[in-house]
């Protein structure tokens, strides 16, 4: 009988080689999106606390994320690097995020691409704004990072 050894000292016996070492494998609770690959997301808000928050969370997920400080910005950057998600806040100077919204459904080759809504009153007429130019999601800020992850990973499951 062999006498078990202590951590660090060899047992004079080789180690059976693993057939799975070095296969890198997701745990299974990660959210469907982390597992499916990096989507470009572009963040358009006038606050730079939202913009950082965002691309934080954003980032560690794995996404490649770019940012615009208004609507008129937001507009350009979409049709220039063809995000697969957007993000805006409602109240921005310059042009807001429904005229953001009305801009791109306007346009035949940015019509497709799904919109976040941010806005920080939850009150009924942004939800009513929200209806009219049929943004694929509303969020109320502020929002809390397992909320953005979420909303993500279900607004890019069926790309």
């Amino acid at each position: 009988m062999a006498l078990p050894t202590k951590a660090g000292q060899r047992s004079g016996r080789r180690a059976k080689p693993n057939p799975r070492a070095g296969i890198l494998t997701p745990h299974p609770r990660l959210p469907e999106i982390w597992r499916a690959g990096m989507a470009r997301i572009l963040v358009v808000d006038d606050s730079v606390v939202v913009r950082r928050m965002l691309g934080l969370v954003l980032e560690r997920a794995g996404h490649d994320v770019s940012f615009a400080v208004d609507g008129e910005e937001g507009l350009r950057a979409t049709a220039s690097i063809a995000p697969d998600l957007l993000i805006t806040d409602l109240e921005m100077p310059e042009l807001d995020g429904i005229g953001l919204v009305r801009a791109l459904r306007a346009d035949p080759a940015l019509a497709a691409i799904p919109v976040v809504l941010l806005t920080a009153s939850g009150d009924e007429a942004h939800h009513r704004a929200a209806g009219e130019v049929q943004v694929e999601g509303f969020a109320t800020k502020p929002i809390r990072s397992t909320e953005v992850v979420d909303l993500v990973a279900s607004l890019l499951r069926g790309r």
